[in-house]
């Protein structure tokens, strides 16, 4: 009978509510322009002093109709508030504001947590589905409220409600959590023709290490991905070749040279200073591809092998093989050194085209991959977010095997 009066308790509302209810407006999951301005609540987890500075608030769009004679009219949106519904384990301290993730009034102004009202009882100790009720008043006089639900007892996640659940939305987010953007574009400077933008969110990891076989890995995936852009056919990983790109790895740290490749496909690298910003294995794996593709760093001249790298990724094969390691000298040159090996050209129609692409005069007119930036996200909520993510993703593909090019412009890890 307890338990009854406590569910009781977390779902039912005042009579004032239930007459508010006739005043209010609920706007949909992420309605209206992108450019409108969110609360975001990134303070409620620990260790996120400095999730504001990561993530500024969207800016307030312009409340001035440009279109009509009178310039002091104003736009009028409509005011919403955005939940996740959540999950926490039996006997979790419970903080409502946990479940917000914007709130915005009619003006376009995000809401100040001290001007929503919340209520609802979660008891943590019992078992069961409860409801919060988020509401402030709109500067037009109108009450607006949002319901979020709370399953106590489970383990701690956060889903966007299913029925709004939608890339667009669970991505919005996602952005609204505290986190870091990397983008290496400005490295690649002869690279101006991108098929399209990507995000790949990935969970922030302070004392990320760099994983050569994790980085292979992800290097064959975007290799793959460059030469199906081009119409070629797709690499197979190879022990042999990666046995023979770490013996050459080793050489070249004392003769940065291809005197050693025997003939063999080869793309060779060292860097100092860069890899070391960079926070995952797979952005290292981009950076790689992208940086033979694009050429803007060969010494080689132009007409005389300068596109030679971006040749071999595109025309060698059938396999490959990569090694990557970090210097284990500090009197070295560089920082990390790194190898892509492929076998001695068997066709010769690919050995022409590679030449011939080698020798351009002119920077062949060849599709790079996606100018992609990586989004490392910094809180807890991130991993239930992406797993839901994940699982659209999965059923959207199942429904449409070819997914319309803005379902693209997002990648998982």
């Amino acid at each position: 009978m307890t338990m009854f009066k406590d569910v009781l308790g977390g779902i039912m509302a005042p009579i004032q509510w239930v007459i508010n209810q006739v005043k209010t407006t609920i706007q949909g999951l992420f309605p209206g322009s992108s450019s409108t301005g969110a609360a975001t609540n990134n303070n409620n987890d620990k260790n996120h002093q400095n999730g504001d500075s990561k993530t500024p608030a969207p800016e307030t769009p312009d409340a001035t109709n440009s279109d009509s004679p009178d310039t002091s009219k104003s736009t009028t949106l409509t005011p919403y508030i955005n939940l996740f519904d959540m999950s926490i384990p039996l006997g979790t301290r419970w903080n409502p504001t946990k479940m917000l993730i914007a709130a915005v009034d009619s003006t376009g102004k995000a809401v100040s947590l001290s001007d929503i009202r919340i209520d609802g009882t979660v008891p943590v100790t019992l078992p069961g589905i409860y409801f919060q009720r988020f509401e402030f008043t709109d500067p037009n006089g109108t009450i607006v409220t949002k319901m979020g639900k709370v399953r106590v007892g489970g383990k701690e996640s956060y889903a966007i409600p299913s029925d709004s659940a939608t890339l667009a939305s669970i991505t919005n987010a996602i952005q609204a959590l505290p986190h870091t953007d990397s983008n290496l574009a400005s490295r690649f400077t002869s690279t101006t023709n991108y098929p399209s933008k990507e995000a790949v969110y990935l969970a922030a990891n302070p004392d990320f290490k760099p994983d050569a076989k994790e980085i292979a890995a992800d290097f064959l995936q975007y290799v793959n991905q460059l030469r199906t852009l081009n119409g070629q056919k797709p690499l197979t990983y190879s022990a042999s070749e990666e046995a023979f790109a770490t013996k050459r790895v080793q050489e070249i740290m004392t003769n940065f040279s291809h005197d050693g490749s025997h003939g063999s496909t080869e793309d060779i690298g060292a860097s100092k200073g860069i890899i070391e910003d960079m926070h995952s294995n797979q952005e290292i794996a981009y950076y790689l591809v992208m940086d033979w593709y694009d050429e803007s760093d060969n010494p080689e001249p132009i007409g005389d092998g300068h596109y030679g790298h971006r040749a071999n990724l595109l025309y060698g094969g059938p396999t490959m093989g990569l090694a990557f390691t970090q210097s284990p000298s500090e009197k070295n040159q560089y920082s990390y050194y790194y190898a892509f090996e492929a076998p001695t050209y068997s066709d010769k129609s690919l050995y022409d085209k590679a030449l011939a692409m080698a020798n351009a005069k002119t920077n062949p007119q060849t599709v790079p991959l996606p100018d992609t930036t990586f989004v490392y996200v910094d809180s807890p909520k991130f991993a239930s977010l992406q797993a839901q993510l994940k699982q659209l993703q999965t059923e959207q593909k199942a429904v449409a095997p070819n997914p319309a090019p803005a379902i693209k412009t997002v990648a998982i890890a």
